[in-house]
């Protein structure tokens, strides 16, 4: 286990434990299928590595990207243990987390949202969701329930804009269709 503190000027100094090392994120995937939430390893076949959190949340790896470049108010203890094997390849890591760690624990945003049937006009659909901004990584899919009619009629997200995500078709759906959204980073 490879430990660095790191604090943000006005936030509580937190640890960050690095479990371990993986060359891809599918090698991880295949040497840990049953993490825990907050789990966290290197990722990467060269230097600078990212960094994977496992979000409970979700059930993903989000890539926290690299470490390194200098950011401010880091305290770094380079005592790796030799024992650990899975150790970041000889200890390179060792540099600094950079101001926007803060930026990138943002917690996402999950909206369940539903396209109805009359609400079409002209191929198109606009439905409020809470927390998109016009530059959000947005992720749009049907729910289950929804995917026939999502797929038939030619559904999807075409623009976004503040609290709001409109919907084009390509055949107006008969009936109501569930849409699951993740707004990544809130």
């Amino acid at each position: 286990v490879f430990a660095f503190e790191f604090g943000i000027p006005g936030s509580v100094v937190e640890e960050l434990r690095i479990l371990g090392h993986y060359a891809s994120l599918s090698a991880l995937q295949a040497a840990v299928p049953n993490p825990s939430a907050g789990d966290t390893y290197s990722v990467g076949s060269s230097t600078p590595y990212n960094i994977y959190v496992f979000d409970g949340t979700t059930g993903t790896w989000a890539n926290y990207g690299t470490i390194g470049g200098g950011g401010s108010g880091v305290t770094v203890d380079t005592a790796m243990s030799a024992s650990s094997t899975n150790a970041v390849q000889n200890g390179v890591i060792k540099a600094y987390v950079d101001d926007s760690v803060s930026a990138r624990q943002a917690q996402h945003i999950a909206l369940a949202l539903t396209l109805d049937a009359e609400d079409w006009s002209n191929s198109s659909q606009t439905v409020t969701a809470s927390g998109v901004t016009s530059n959000s990584t947005v992720i749009v899919s049907p729910a289950p329930s929804g995917i026939s009619a999502y797929t038939s009629c030619g559904v999807y997200c075409s623009a976004q804009s503040a609290n709001s995500l409109t919907f084009v078709c390509a055949e107006t759906p008969d009936s109501d269709i569930a849409v699951n959204v993740v707004v990544l980073g809130g």
